[in-house]
């Protein structure tokens, strides 16, 4: 389910970063033709934990319908929780991502349009093949080219983008973004949205993490607020061997 993030890094100047939208447009168009033409309908929820320290797990709930698909994480990493939502067109080209921090409720989100998607009324004119980043927080609203996280104006894009959250929820989100490299599941979260902010916050991985352990998740899920179906319970019963 995990997207293949941008990777943007901070040394990327605006003559790579087009390159690389191009080929992002490219691989969107080439990789889910059938979801654009007929996507088929599905949910399903998962739990993993995670080896070595700080205590890492989380629960994947996955929903597909006509609307494009929606993977929301539920994570538990050290002492935090996070509520991370992901939504995708069926077409692939505009994403949005919002990581909430359940201690306060505090949000931040940033939505992707890529070439060749319907550009969102406050996003700014574009030279193809830019894109389209909207950022949101308790601090405001950002719509900005893709091109301004690179070359000279990138230190001031951001340092707007940094203001729109609490110094609290910005350490939380450090904290955060030092356990994304132990699993593929929280890419899309560290490429194209916390590392355009905050570059070096995912360390790049040196190899391929260990995989989690699939355990029960319900209890887990039902304190985020997020409980588990009759029918959920079940399957999770059944998988467990009760």
């Amino acid at each position: 389910m995990a997207r293949r993030g941008l990777h943007l890094g901070e040394g990327l100047g605006p003559g790579r970063l087009r390159g690389l939208l191009a080929a992002a447009a490219v691989a969107a168009t080439a990789a889910l033709p059938a979801a654009a033409a007929a996507p088929s309908a599905g949910a399903g929820r998962w739990h993993f934990v995670l080896p070595g320290e700080p205590p890492f797990e989380y629960s994947i709930l996955f929903r597909r319908d006509a609307t494009g698909d929606e993977t929301r994480l539920l994570v538990l990493a050290g002492a935090e929780r996070f509520d991370l939502l992901s939504r995708q067109d069926p077409s692939g080209r505009d994403t949005t991502e919002t990581i909430t921090l359940l201690a306060t409720g505090e949000s931040l989100t940033r939505r992707l349009v890529l070439p060749g998607a319907p550009l969102p009324a406050d996003c700014p004119p574009l030279d193809a093949p830019d894109a389209c980043v909207l950022l949101s927080g308790n601090g405001g609203r950002l719509a900005l080219p893709l091109t301004a996280f690179a070359g000279e104006r990138a230190e001031a894009t951001r340092v707007r983008a940094r203001s729109l959250v609490s110094d609290g929820m910005s350490r939380a989100l450090r904290r955060l973004g030092a356990q994304l490299a132990r699993t593929y599941e929280l890419d899309r979260y560290g490429d194209d949205f916390l590392s355009l902010i905050w570059p070096g916050i995912a360390p790049r991985r040196a190899s391929p993490p260990p995989p989690g352990r699939r355990a029960p998740g319900c209890d887990f899920d039902a304190g985020f607020g997020r409980p588990c179906t009759p029918e959920d319970r079940r399957r999770e019963a059944a998988r467990a061997g009760g």
